[in-house]
């Protein structure tokens, strides 16, 4: 059988972001930063696996708001143009106009942290 670890509640958070004791705080970076450290972070941890990009499975983002024109993809916190450059550099199969991973975009009124604006949760197959 194979094996398709979940890399879930990707989020850009400050190295002294302590959740159980209620301190430390979120990203301070915009939305584009933001992404760029999630893709980065879930890229090292499927490497970190024996996995990678070119094994991912599914993706699914949890955009928060606002939604000028009512849908999710209409706010500024959903890049992806970021996605496109970030794939375009490390796995060129994955880009919007090419074979992406089957996703999900979920907008959202707040995440963990007021300044967080996006999460991401990653499945991917272990190679054999």
């Amino acid at each position: 059988m194979r094996k398709a670890p979940s890399i879930c509640g990707n989020t850009a958070t400050s190295a002294d972001y302590d959740p159980a004791g209620k301190k430390g705080g979120g990203f301070a970076g915009d939305a584009a930063a933001q992404w760029r450290e999630v893709l980065g972070n879930i890229k090292s941890d499927l490497e970190e696996l024996g996995s990678g990009l070119d094994h991912l499975i599914r993706l699914t983002f949890f955009v928060k708001g606002p939604f000028p024109d009512g849908g999710v993809l209409s706010s500024p916190n959903f890049r992806l143009d970021v996605l496109d450059a970030f794939f375009a550099e490390h796995c060129p199969k994955h880009c919007s106009d090419n074979n992406p991973p089957p996703s999900e975009v979920i907008g959202v009124a707040a995440l963990a942290q007021a300044d967080i604006v996006i999460e991401i949760v990653a499945v991917a197959a272990l190679p054999d």
